[in-house]
């Protein structure tokens, strides 16, 4: 009786042991895609010298705005962090304090669904934790922790394991989509982009969901990361995110993002500019609402930077000298 006790609970105890280990192999190097280009942002942050500008949000950012063109027009480094809106609030904002240094100003732009959301954990950032965030797992509640290593694919595992031995050459990069200051450039609007926005009924639909809830997964994870700025020396400048002029009711959408300045300004952020200068025609999106094309990313990025100026958080500074953003594969830290 007691070898067959003992023959149901040895899977239970070694299965579990064989899967840490194997995570274990895996933790520290990228486990796919996502994580070689993250990787790259972050490596080129801490390469940068004196006080910078740091650009973050979901996809609208990555697309919408251009850290290349900031540095140029506002005479200082700056850096664009943003990836996708599926790396969750939370897990964005663990990233930047990986770059942020005192004397920095964090520019976030936080595409309107996040201020209603609890989602902390997604398939897109349970890879990149296990590269680089064990400690941001770490610190989430044990069923958090649980969620995350559901969210974990064998894929993902693999990859981090073929980064270890040096044989991750199937994590090709998309050189030339991105910059040396992490912008996604390659967003010039063409006839399968323009067919994507042929039919706004499904973003009208979205923006009748925009809520503001204070208590909010998101919303608490950017309240304690302003907290976190005002204890470290670094300035959170708040923008509007990318949407697409008439897409929103005026009255509902506006008491909408009257609360958000408020949760900003009660924070001591500098709320830069208004919801309507960061929407735009359907001629200067890309292939969604939240994504601006080429030209819609140009006028985006000038008008972010007259707004930093108008609130004086543009004090001259040198240039960083820092290498370019170099997206290849290789051993990680």
């Amino acid at each position: 009786m007691r070898g067959f006790f003992l023959g149901l609970l040895a899977p239970l105890i070694v299965g579990p042991l064989l899967v840490a280990g194997f995570l274990g192999l895996a933790a520290g190097h990228p486990t796919n895609q996502s994580a070689q280009i993250m990787r790259a942002k972050l490596a080129k942050g801490h390469e940068i010298e004196g006080s910078k500008l740091v650009l973050a949000g979901g996809s609208n950012v990555r697309y919408s705005l251009r850290a290349g063109e900031v540095e140029r027009l506002a005479g200082r480094p700056a850096l664009n962090l943003a990836l996708a809106a599926d790396l969750g609030v939370d897990y964005l904002l663990f990233l930047m304090r990986q770059v942020l240094r005192p004397g920095d100003i964090a520019v976030l732009a936080i595409e309107y669904s996040f201020y209603a959301d609890d989602q902390i954990l997604t398939r897109v950032n349970a890879p990149l934790a296990l590269w680089n965030s064990t400690d941001w797992v770490r610190g989430l509640p044990l069923s958090e922790q649980i969620l995350w290593a559901r969210n974990l694919t064998v894929e993902a595992g693999m990859g981090g394991l073929a980064s270890r031995l040096g044989l991750a050459r199937s994590l090709t990069l998309p050189v030339g989509v991105f910059n040396e200051w992490g912008d996604h450039v390659g967003n010039d609007s063409d006839a399968a982009t323009r067919l994507q926005l042929a039919d706004l009924s499904g973003a009208r639909a979205e923006a009748e969901r925009f809520r503001f809830n204070a208590d909010s997964a998101s919303t608490l994870a950017l309240s304690r990361f302003m907290d976190w700025c005002a204890a470290n020396g670094v300035r959170v400048a708040a923008a509007w995110p990318t949407w697409g002029q008439g897409l929103v009711d005026s009255d509902r959408f506006f008491r909408f993002a009257g609360e958000v300045r408020e949760f900003y300004e009660a924070h001591g952020a500098h709320v830069l500019g208004t919801p309507e200068e960061a929407m735009l025609p359907v001629d200067q999106l890309y292939d969604s609402p939240w994504h601006a094309n080429t030209q819609g990313a140009l006028l985006r990025t000038s008008r972010l930077v007259a707004d930093l100026a108008n609130a004086r958080l543009l004090a001259p500074a040198d240039s960083s000298g820092a290498e370019p953003l170099i997206l290849t594969s290789g051993p990680d830290r």
